[in-house]
């Protein structure tokens, strides 16, 4: 039976719904009950997911194609699904940021769900996308959900860079980034998340992609191949603008329905449909090494 349960919680062939990533959740909260950590809990009880992110989360691990054993990078991503992988699919991760805001939070699940993991190791570790400090070659898929277009200035291209370089031949990359019809910047000056402003500077810089600048600031200086590269809307109505207006009190009760909003509002998006794409998912496979003797591309 335990053998069993081991088996079941590190498959891959059976594609990663919403709810499966909700139920982990679940079980990782219950396990990891303490009142140092109440917060961080009632988080994973009641939002493990916010409302992009149940599309994207999906989306990249499902994408990923990931494998018992793999050396797996999470480049500043919302760490859920970091640790999802490492205990159901049996990888080694290595779930990086540039801030140690979550350093305590996952050390103490990790303590809590040691028992009952696959045997794979899970490394928590300060990284710069931009000038990542692994070996070449060194990890088999890289994922970043929503994270790129927060890196200021050139940052963003140089991350894929870096991405690729750390990347094994055969490898593959998935990112997910906001997306629109026309390519745009903005800026936060108040506090968010784990992260101040200080001495003028916005706290929290965003991109808003459009084609060209997904080929020219990230597909282009990567040097990867494109495998899948798709696109997520809302329909009906402009649901994330009209949550944002509401009152904190308000979003804090909503909360729990976030999956709800986004199985009925959220969407894949035609290609030719872009005016009303607000996010895309890039996949991206790094080239085999040419055998002896044959050209290289």
């Amino acid at each position: 039976m335990a053998e069993q349960e081991r088996s079941d919680r590190v498959s891959t062939a059976k594609p990663c719904g919403l709810w499966d990533i909700y139920r982990f959740s679940y079980l990782l909260a219950l396990r990891s009950l303490n009142w140092h950590h109440a917060r961080d809990v009632a988080r994973l009880l009641i939002e493990p997911c916010s409302y992009w992110r149940n599309v994207e989360v999906p989306a990249v691990v499902n994408h990923l194609c990931v494998r018992r054993g793999e050396r797996i990078l999470d480049v500043g991503s919302p760490k859920l699904a970091s640790i999802f992988l490492w205990y159901r699919m049996g990888v080694e991760m290595y779930a990086t940021d540039l801030y140690p805001y979550f350093f305590d939070e996952y050390s103490h699940y990790l303590r809590r769900v040691a028992n009952s993991q696959t045997g794979a190791s899970y490394h928590i570790e300060l990284q710069d996308a931009r000038r990542l400090t692994y070996p070449d070659c060194y990890f088999n898929k890289v994922y970043a959900i929503s994270v790129v277009e927060h890196i200021e200035h050139e940052g963003d291209s140089l991350a894929v860079q870096e991405i690729r370089r750390v990347l094994r031949p055969g490898g593959i990359c998935c990112l997910t980034v906001p997306f629109a019809s026309r390519y745009r910047e903005s800026s936060i000056e108040y506090e968010v998340y784990y992260k101040d402003s200080a001495k003028g500077r916005p706290a929290f810089y965003e991109r808003h992609y459009d084609p060209q600048s997904l080929q020219e600031r990230l597909i282009g200086p990567s040097g990867l191949t494109v495998s899948t590269l798709k696109y997520f809307g809302e329909r009906w109505v402009p649901f994330e603008r009209l949550y944002r207006a509401l009152p904190r009190i308000l979003k804090m009760l909503l909360s729990p329905l976030s999956p709800a909003f986004a199985r009925v509002f959220l969407h894949e998006v035609d290609s030719n449909r872009l005016s009303s794409a607000k996010a895309a998912l890039i996949v991206m496979r790094k080239q085999s090494r040419p055998f002896p003797g044959t050209p290289s591309d």
